[in-house]
């Protein structure tokens, strides 16, 4: 087909030629549709022309995100922490009784994360005194779940009293028997590997609790600070 034709009208020539950039394409500034053979460029230039791709994420936006975007997203998510200055004090108290805690946010937590969870623990005496945490879904040691216990020593002061878990499938999941008496369930080993797991009610707060059981009545225990961080 010859795709070049000259038409005379009296004096006056006319050319009329299909592969004129400005008649061809979404480029050309008078579209004429039914001038195509063939859509595929129609169709890719459109879809070219429609579809944004982000390098990274943008809270909002609708736009495609590359996968490097994603992965670099997901890899500088920042681990959560909550932080609190303890001013909780318990003084001449011989039953279990809370020192202080610390509450979540609903949401916090979140599954197949690790956690630890620590607390400094002083006494003003040589007495010796037992130290717990617990976690319940209330500021209250009703209900609550044992999740370690530590046995003050007579000279120690100060006890950094810490236990590491992590969260999978909305349960907490804490190894090494919760009533061993250790400061740390961190060690290198340890005759006890029991695992205590925990139903949590993640989309609700959850309170991290640490109680005291004093020796005698002229015995303070108090809390310095309480802090919770993502592994």
């Amino acid at each position: 087909m010859n795709e070049f034709t000259t038409l005379l009208f009296g004096f006056s020539e006319i050319s009329i030629n299909g592969n004129k950039s400005d008649f061809k394409g979404l480029n050309s500034t008078n579209y004429y549709g039914a001038n195509y053979d063939d859509n595929t460029y129609v169709q890719k230039k459109y879809v070219d022309d429609k579809t944004v791709i982000d390098s990274t994420p943008t809270d909002g936006s609708t736009n495609a995100v590359s996968s490097n975007g994603v992965f670099d997203a997901l890899n500088n998510r920042q681990k959560r922490s909550a932080f609190k200055v303890s001013t909780g004090s318990v003084t001449g108290t011989i039953s279990q009784t809370i020192i202080d805690s610390i509450e979540l946010p609903a949401n916090f937590l979140e599954n197949n994360r690790e956690y630890l969870l620590n607390a400094d623990l002083i006494k003003n005496n040589t007495a010796i005194n037992e130290y717990f945490a617990f976690v319940n879904t209330s500021n209250s040691l009703s209900g609550a779940t044992q999740l370690g216990r530590v046995l003050s020593t007579s000279a120690g002061r100060y006890f950094p009293f810490e236990r590491l878990f992590y969260v999978t499938g909305n349960e907490l999941n804490i190894r090494v028997g919760t009533s061993i008496n250790t400061l740390s369930n961190r060690v290198t080993a340890n005759n006890n590997a029991d695992l205590t797991t925990v139903s949590l009610t993640l989309a609700s707060p959850i309170f991290f609790i640490f109680a005291c059981v004093n020796a005698d009545t002229s015995t303070v225990s108090t809390c310095g600070k309480i802090n919770l961080s993502e592994q």
